[in-house]
């Protein structure tokens, strides 16, 4: 049926449907008649009338919820074995989590006049990344999910400004399968099990609320970072390539500035190397240009 896949990794089948020229994901689903139902479910409200992002938020997949513990935490390995092995993925963007995890791609758009027909440009400017706190190697205990979703919550909206509530909800949602440990009363078997994700919706709705108005506990730091031009989509290597040369360059300019620090005209090379702290091989190398320099200086 046109708009139901099977997902061999998850082994299950995925509902989507497109509206406005764009591709929903209505959730994955175990066994085919629910796939089928949830997209008959949304196609028809869709053409009663209502909007797709309001009538989603009202009818949750269960799907998203309902997972048994040893579903979660097989759906969970799958997803570190899926995940990429930096989590700085291409211009701070997680394809599986859909969201920005850092504000690079907000630096891109303030400097897109000045990397124009350009590869890259190098700029001092406020970056942040939350990957320290959203890319864990162990789950959380679920008695601190709320603290954990509303830190996150917060550097989501600071990476993602055009991020709509909805989309948070989702993103929130996906963190929360992600890095939280599903305790027992949270599994379909459990007699609390409605009622316990009654109470973690409207906690996840609160954060939501709270994440829009408020900036991160984690500061944002001062650095110098390469932008890259996303018109000319360099691959890895070629990033690595030019992150290299980047960081070759600036100790090198850092170690000549030392060097100019402490030459003056007839100093020996041993005693600028006490000086320094540069080695003499290092010290002979850029010999020439330090008096070279230190003549002009005495000209002048």
């Amino acid at each position: 049926m046109k708009g139901i896949t099977f997902n061999r990794g998850k082994r299950k089948y995925r509902a989507d449907i497109s509206v406005g020229g764009k591709q929903r994901n209505l959730g994955y689903f175990i066994n085919k008649e629910d796939a089928v139902l949830r997209l008959e479910n949304t196609k028809k409200a869709i053409e009663d009338g209502e909007d797709i992002n309001t009538w989603l938020l009202a009818n949750p997949n269960p799907k998203s919820f309902t997972s048994s513990q040893d579903q979660f935490e097989e759906e969970y390995s799958m997803f570190l074995d899926d995940e990429d092995r930096e989590p700085s993925s291409k211009d701070g963007y997680h394809k599986k989590l859909d969201f920005c995890f850092s504000n690079f791609r907000i630096l891109q758009k303030r400097y897109e006049k000045e990397v124009e027909g350009k590869t890259h440009v190098v700029k001092a400017g406020v970056y942040f990344d939350s990957s320290a706190d959203l890319f864990r190697t162990k789950l959380i205990h679920f008695r601190y999910w709320k603290a954990h979703l509303g830190m996150i919550g917060k550097q989501i909206t600071y990476c993602n400004w055009d991020m709509t509530e909805f989309q948070l909800r989702l993103a929130l949602l996906r963190v929360f399968q992600r890095n939280i440990y599903l305790p027992k009363d949270l599994q379909p078997n459990s007699e609390n099990y409605v009622e316990k994700w009654k109470e973690i919706k409207e906690g996840i709705d609160e954060i939501v609320q709270e994440s829009i108005y408020e900036i991160p506990d984690r500061k944002p730091q001062i650095e110098n970072k390469i932008i890259f031009n996303p018109a000319f989509n360099l691959s890895k290597k070629e990033r690595q390539k030019i992150s290299t040369e980047h960081t070759v360059e600036v100790k090198r300019n850092n170690m000549i500035k030392r060097l100019e620090e402490h030459f003056y005209i007839g100093i020996s090379k041993k005693k600028l190397k006490r000086e320094s702290k540069i080695s003499i091989p290092t010290i002979s190398k850029y010999w020439e240009y330090l008096n070279n320099i230190n003549d002009g200086m005495e000209q002048v």
